[in-house]
Protein backbone atom coordinates (compact mmCIF):
# COMPACT_ATOMS: atom_id res chain seq x y z
CA UNK A 1 0.00 0.00 0.00
CA UNK A 2 1.44 3.33 -1.03
CA UNK A 3 -0.81 5.68 0.93
CA UNK A 4 -4.23 6.16 2.43
CA UNK A 5 -6.97 8.77 2.45
CA UNK A 6 -9.34 9.20 5.38
CA UNK A 7 -12.75 10.34 4.15
CA UNK A 8 -14.06 13.49 5.79
CA UNK A 9 -17.24 13.19 7.84
CA UNK A 10 -16.84 9.46 8.31
CA UNK A 11 -15.96 9.49 12.05
CA UNK A 12 -12.46 8.10 11.39
CA UNK A 13 -13.80 4.72 10.33
CA UNK A 14 -13.71 4.89 6.52
CA UNK A 15 -10.52 5.14 4.49
CA UNK A 16 -9.07 4.30 1.08
CA UNK A 17 -5.75 2.50 0.67
CA UNK A 18 -4.00 2.45 -2.71
CA UNK A 19 -0.74 1.42 -4.35
CA UNK A 20 -0.17 4.52 -6.48
CA UNK A 21 -1.85 7.69 -7.65
CA UNK A 22 -1.78 9.94 -10.72
CA UNK A 23 -2.78 13.59 -11.08
CA UNK A 24 -3.94 14.79 -14.50
CA UNK A 25 -3.89 18.21 -16.17
CA UNK A 26 -7.55 18.80 -15.36
CA UNK A 27 -6.70 18.49 -11.67
CA UNK A 28 -8.32 15.08 -11.16
CA UNK A 29 -6.48 12.53 -9.05
CA UNK A 30 -6.92 8.82 -9.61
CA UNK A 31 -5.92 6.03 -7.24
CA UNK A 32 -4.89 2.59 -8.50
CA UNK A 33 -5.32 -0.85 -6.93
CA UNK A 34 -7.55 0.51 -4.20
CA UNK A 35 -9.06 -0.94 -1.07
CA UNK A 36 -11.80 0.81 0.91
CA UNK A 37 -11.97 -0.16 4.58
CA UNK A 38 -15.15 0.66 6.51
CA UNK A 39 -15.15 -0.19 10.21
CA UNK A 40 -18.08 -0.39 12.62
CA UNK A 41 -20.67 0.66 10.07
CA UNK A 42 -23.94 -0.06 11.90
CA UNK A 43 -22.28 -2.95 13.71
CA UNK A 44 -20.35 -4.48 10.81
CA UNK A 45 -17.17 -3.98 8.80
CA UNK A 46 -16.83 -4.17 5.03
CA UNK A 47 -14.25 -3.72 2.31
CA UNK A 48 -14.47 -2.64 -1.33
CA UNK A 49 -11.63 -3.40 -3.72
CA UNK A 50 -11.10 -2.34 -7.33
CA UNK A 51 -8.55 -1.41 -9.97
CA UNK A 52 -8.92 2.35 -9.64
CA UNK A 53 -10.85 5.01 -7.75
CA UNK A 54 -11.62 8.68 -7.89
CA UNK A 55 -12.31 10.62 -4.70
CA UNK A 56 -14.85 13.46 -4.62
CA UNK A 57 -13.66 17.03 -4.19
CA UNK A 58 -14.87 17.16 -0.61
CA UNK A 59 -13.25 13.80 0.19
CA UNK A 60 -16.56 12.44 1.49
CA UNK A 61 -17.44 10.32 -1.55
CA UNK A 62 -15.67 8.01 -3.98
CA UNK A 63 -16.12 5.99 -7.17
CA UNK A 64 -14.37 2.64 -7.71
CA UNK A 65 -14.02 0.98 -11.14
CA UNK A 66 -12.68 -2.31 -12.50
CA UNK A 67 -13.33 -5.74 -10.95
CA UNK A 68 -15.10 -4.20 -7.97
CA UNK A 69 -15.79 -6.47 -5.00
CA UNK A 70 -17.82 -5.62 -1.89
CA UNK A 71 -17.47 -7.95 1.08
CA UNK A 72 -19.08 -7.47 4.50
CA UNK A 73 -18.05 -9.08 7.79
CA UNK A 74 -21.44 -10.84 7.99
CA UNK A 75 -21.14 -12.65 4.68
CA UNK A 76 -22.47 -10.45 1.86
CA UNK A 77 -20.28 -10.54 -1.28
CA UNK A 78 -21.07 -8.58 -4.45
CA UNK A 79 -19.14 -8.22 -7.71
CA UNK A 80 -19.57 -5.44 -10.28
CA UNK A 81 -17.51 -3.22 -12.58
CA UNK A 82 -18.29 0.04 -10.81
CA UNK A 83 -19.41 1.28 -7.40
CA UNK A 84 -19.99 4.67 -5.78
CA UNK A 85 -20.32 5.74 -2.16
CA UNK A 86 -21.36 8.96 -0.45
CA UNK A 87 -20.93 9.42 3.28
CA UNK A 88 -24.00 11.67 3.33
CA UNK A 89 -26.37 8.81 2.42
CA UNK A 90 -24.16 5.87 3.46
CA UNK A 91 -25.24 3.70 0.53
CA UNK A 92 -22.98 1.74 -1.82
CA UNK A 93 -24.41 1.86 -5.36
CA UNK A 94 -23.29 -0.34 -8.27
CA UNK A 95 -24.86 0.30 -11.67
CA UNK A 96 -24.81 -2.32 -14.40
CA UNK A 97 -24.57 -6.12 -14.06
CA UNK A 98 -23.92 -7.51 -10.60
CA UNK A 99 -23.64 -10.93 -8.98
CA UNK A 100 -24.00 -11.44 -5.26
CA UNK A 101 -24.16 -14.04 -2.50
CA UNK A 102 -24.90 -14.23 1.20
CA UNK A 103 -25.23 -17.48 3.08
CA UNK A 104 -27.44 -19.87 1.12
CA UNK A 105 -28.51 -17.09 -1.29
CA UNK A 106 -26.87 -16.15 -4.58
CA UNK A 107 -28.06 -14.30 -7.65
CA UNK A 108 -27.58 -11.80 -10.43
CA UNK A 109 -29.24 -8.60 -11.61
CA UNK A 110 -28.79 -5.10 -12.99
CA UNK A 111 -28.09 -2.34 -10.50
CA UNK A 112 -27.20 -2.99 -6.85
CA UNK A 113 -27.65 -0.89 -3.70
CA UNK A 114 -26.33 -1.72 -0.22
CA UNK A 115 -27.72 0.50 2.55
CA UNK A 116 -25.28 -0.01 5.41
CA UNK A 117 -27.51 1.68 8.03
CA UNK A 118 -30.66 -0.37 7.29
CA UNK A 119 -28.82 -3.59 6.30
CA UNK A 120 -30.76 -3.50 3.04
CA UNK A 121 -29.68 -5.18 -0.21
CA UNK A 122 -31.57 -4.14 -3.36
CA UNK A 123 -31.36 -5.40 -6.96
CA UNK A 124 -32.97 -2.77 -9.18
CA UNK A 125 -33.69 -4.78 -12.34
CA UNK A 126 -33.76 -8.34 -13.72
CA UNK A 127 -33.36 -10.09 -10.38
CA UNK A 128 -32.59 -13.82 -10.60
CA UNK A 129 -32.14 -15.24 -7.09
CA UNK A 130 -31.43 -18.79 -5.90
CA UNK A 131 -31.57 -20.26 -2.40
CA UNK A 132 -29.88 -23.54 -1.53
CA UNK A 133 -31.67 -25.92 0.89
CA UNK A 134 -30.84 -25.34 4.53
CA UNK A 135 -32.42 -26.65 7.73
CA UNK A 136 -36.18 -27.02 7.19
CA UNK A 137 -36.08 -24.78 4.12
CA UNK A 138 -35.90 -26.43 0.72
CA UNK A 139 -34.42 -24.88 -2.43
CA UNK A 140 -36.09 -21.81 -3.91
CA UNK A 141 -35.58 -20.03 -7.25
CA UNK A 142 -37.12 -16.62 -7.95
CA UNK A 143 -37.13 -14.18 -10.84
CA UNK A 144 -38.58 -10.66 -10.60
CA UNK A 145 -38.16 -7.16 -11.94
CA UNK A 146 -36.58 -6.08 -8.63
CA UNK A 147 -35.51 -7.70 -5.34
CA UNK A 148 -35.02 -6.35 -1.81
CA UNK A 149 -33.53 -8.35 1.07
CA UNK A 150 -33.98 -6.70 4.48
CA UNK A 151 -32.01 -8.91 6.80
CA UNK A 152 -32.53 -6.80 9.92
CA UNK A 153 -36.25 -6.23 9.28
CA UNK A 154 -36.78 -9.92 8.34
CA UNK A 155 -38.35 -9.83 4.90
CA UNK A 156 -37.61 -10.26 1.20
CA UNK A 157 -39.60 -8.39 -1.46
CA UNK A 158 -39.93 -9.30 -5.15
CA UNK A 159 -41.49 -6.68 -7.41
CA UNK A 160 -42.67 -6.36 -11.01
CA UNK A 161 -43.76 -9.86 -12.03
CA UNK A 162 -42.50 -12.42 -9.54
CA UNK A 163 -42.15 -16.11 -10.43
CA UNK A 164 -41.13 -18.43 -7.58
CA UNK A 165 -40.37 -22.16 -7.57
CA UNK A 166 -40.32 -23.60 -4.04
CA UNK A 167 -39.38 -27.26 -4.48
CA UNK A 168 -41.90 -27.62 -7.29
CA UNK A 169 -44.61 -25.37 -5.86
CA UNK A 170 -45.00 -22.55 -8.39
CA UNK A 171 -46.02 -19.11 -7.10
CA UNK A 172 -46.73 -16.12 -9.34
CA UNK A 173 -47.85 -12.54 -8.64
CA UNK A 174 -47.26 -8.97 -9.68
CA UNK A 175 -45.43 -8.45 -6.36
CA UNK A 176 -44.55 -10.74 -3.48
CA UNK A 177 -43.20 -10.35 0.05
CA UNK A 178 -41.62 -13.24 1.97
CA UNK A 179 -41.72 -12.67 5.73
CA UNK A 180 -39.00 -14.55 7.62
CA UNK A 181 -38.89 -15.91 11.15
CA UNK A 182 -37.14 -13.58 13.64
CA UNK A 183 -34.40 -16.09 14.42
CA UNK A 184 -33.74 -17.74 11.06
CA UNK A 185 -33.98 -17.17 7.31
CA UNK A 186 -36.93 -19.51 6.79
CA UNK A 187 -40.32 -18.65 5.32
CA UNK A 188 -43.15 -17.78 7.71
CA UNK A 189 -45.64 -16.00 5.40
CA UNK A 190 -45.71 -15.15 1.69
CA UNK A 191 -47.89 -12.17 0.74
CA UNK A 192 -48.91 -12.00 -2.94
CA UNK A 193 -50.36 -8.86 -4.51
CA UNK A 194 -51.89 -8.74 -8.00
CA UNK A 195 -52.65 -11.70 -10.31
CA UNK A 196 -51.74 -14.19 -7.57
CA UNK A 197 -51.54 -17.87 -8.41
CA UNK A 198 -50.19 -20.95 -6.63
CA UNK A 199 -49.84 -24.32 -8.34
CA UNK A 200 -49.41 -27.64 -6.53
CA UNK A 201 -46.05 -28.80 -5.32
CA UNK A 202 -47.42 -31.49 -2.99
CA UNK A 203 -47.95 -29.13 -0.01
CA UNK A 204 -51.64 -28.31 -0.68
CA UNK A 205 -53.03 -31.84 -0.43
CA UNK A 206 -55.71 -32.58 -3.00
CA UNK A 207 -55.88 -28.92 -4.00
CA UNK A 208 -53.87 -28.33 -7.16
CA UNK A 209 -54.29 -24.63 -7.95
CA UNK A 210 -55.33 -21.43 -6.17
CA UNK A 211 -55.82 -18.07 -7.88
CA UNK A 212 -56.95 -14.63 -6.67
CA UNK A 213 -56.07 -10.97 -6.99
CA UNK A 214 -54.27 -11.00 -3.62
CA UNK A 215 -53.31 -13.92 -1.40
CA UNK A 216 -51.49 -14.59 1.88
CA UNK A 217 -49.83 -17.98 2.38
CA UNK A 218 -49.05 -19.08 5.94
CA UNK A 219 -46.58 -21.98 6.22
CA UNK A 220 -45.87 -24.39 9.04
CA UNK A 221 -42.70 -24.64 11.11
CA UNK A 222 -41.06 -26.65 8.34
CA UNK A 223 -41.37 -23.63 6.04
CA UNK A 224 -42.97 -25.75 3.29
CA UNK A 225 -46.32 -27.14 4.43
CA UNK A 226 -49.11 -24.70 3.61
CA UNK A 227 -51.33 -24.19 6.67
CA UNK A 228 -53.63 -21.25 5.82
Amino acid sequence: VGDAIQLKGARQDLKLEFERQATYQDGQTRLFNVKVLASNRSGRDYTITGKEAQVGKDESSFEVKGEVKLETSDGLIAHSEQATYSDAEKIVRAPGPVRFSRGRMNGTGIGFNFDEQRDLLTILENADVHFAPEGNEGPMDVTAGAFTYARRDRFMRFERTMHMDRSGQLIDADDGTVKLYPDRDETDVIELRGNSRVTGGGTMGALQTMAAKDMNLKYGEDGRTLQH
